[in-house]
C-alpha cells in the first residue's frame, strides 16, 4: 500500500536537495558567527588583491606620465593615501560584506528549518508504518478484531 503524503514529503525533499539544498545544507555546519567571520576573511583577501590591481593597472593606464612623478613624487605622502583609500575601501567593502552574508546566512536557515521539519514529518511517517507493520507482524492490533464476529 502506497502513502500518498510520504511520496510527496519525500518527493519535496528531494526536489530541495537537488536545487536549493545543494548549497544550503552544507551551511547547516556552520554557526553564524563562522559563516559569516570566513566570508569576511575571503573578502578581505579579494578586497587586497583587488586593491592592489587597482592600483597596478592606474600605473600602468599611465606609465609614461608615473615615470616623469616618480623623481618628484613624496613616496611618504603617496603611501599615505594608498593606505586611506585602502581602508575606505575595505571598511565600506567589510560593511557591506557582512550585511550581504548575514542576510544569507539567515535566509538558508528559514529553508533549513522547512527542510528539518519536513525530515521529521517523514521520520514520523516512518515510524508510524515501522510500528503497523510489527503490529502486523505480530498478529494485528485490536482495531482489527472489529472486522471478526464470534
Amino acid at each position: 500500500m502506497l502513502n500518498e503524503e510520504k511520496i510527496k514529503l519525500m518527493s519535496r525533499l528531494a526536489m530541495y536537495e537537488q536545487g536549493e539544498g545543494k548549497k544550503e545544507i552544507p551551511m547547516s555546519r556552520y554557526f553564524r558567527s563562522d559563516y559569516i567571520g570566513l566570508h569576511m576573511v575571503k573578502s578581505l583577501i579579494v578586497v587586497t588583491v583587488g586593491y592592489v590591481l587597482l592600483i597596478v593597472l592606474s600605473i600602468l593606464y599611465d606609465v609614461e606620465g608615473f615615470l616623469e612623478k616618480v623623481v618628484t613624487l613624496n613616496l611618504i605622502e603617496t603611501g599615505k593615501k594608498v593606505l586611506i583609500g585602502y581602508l575606505i575601501f575595505l571598511a565600506v567593502y567589510t560593511v557591506i560584506s557582512y550585511i550581504v552574508y548575514r542576510h544569507r546566512f539567515l535566509e538558508t536557515r528559514q529553508g533549513l528549518r522547512k527542510y528539518n521539519a519536513r525530515l521529521l514529518q517523514l521520520r514520523d511517517i516512518l515510524e508510524e508504518e515501522e510500528l503497523t507493520r510489527k503490529e502486523i507482524k505480530a498478529g494485528g492490533n485490536d482495531s482489527n478484531d472489529d472486522d471478526f464476529e464470534f
